[in-house]
């Protein structure tokens, strides 16, 4: 898995990438706004990590930039890439891991972001409510 640091503060980034590159993924860091948001257009990376207060365009205005949007995950993808394990079917690691995201990143939140689809995967992106 190819990851996005965008960060503007050394020490912070420096940590960052050294502690996810120990972990196993290729780690790029942009320094500033405007390398991330470049890095971004250019959609190679599978996950973006941006610092939300950088100084002329910010984290989420990065991230709305980003073309790879709407893409359905199976969970065997899932589970493949974030644990690098093969699927069980019978194993609810991925819907327990999957409740506590929602829990920090959309229940306090409007619009929600974490959406499932049903027998295919899940998808990130925001929704408005019906």
């Amino acid at each position: 898995m190819k990851i996005l640091i965008v960060e503007d503060d050394v020490k912070a980034g420096d940590a960052l990438r050294q502690g996810l590159a120990e972990a196993g993924f290729v780690v790029d860091l942009a320094r500033d706004d405007f390398h991330g948001l470049h890095r971004s257009l250019a959609g190679d990376d599978d996950l973006i990590a941006p610092d939300v207060m950088l100084p002329s365009l910010d984290g989420w205005g990065i991230l709305r930039t980003r073309p790879r949007k709407g893409e359905v995950l199976p969970r065997s993808l899932i589970a493949s890439q974030v644990w690098d394990m093969n699927f069980d079917g019978d194993t609810n690691v991925i819907d327990f891991a999957a409740r506590s995201l929602r829990a920090k990143v959309d229940t306090p939140f409007e619009p929600k972001l974490i959406h499932s689809v049903r027998g295919m995967g899940s998808v990130l992106e925001a929704m408005e409510p019906n």
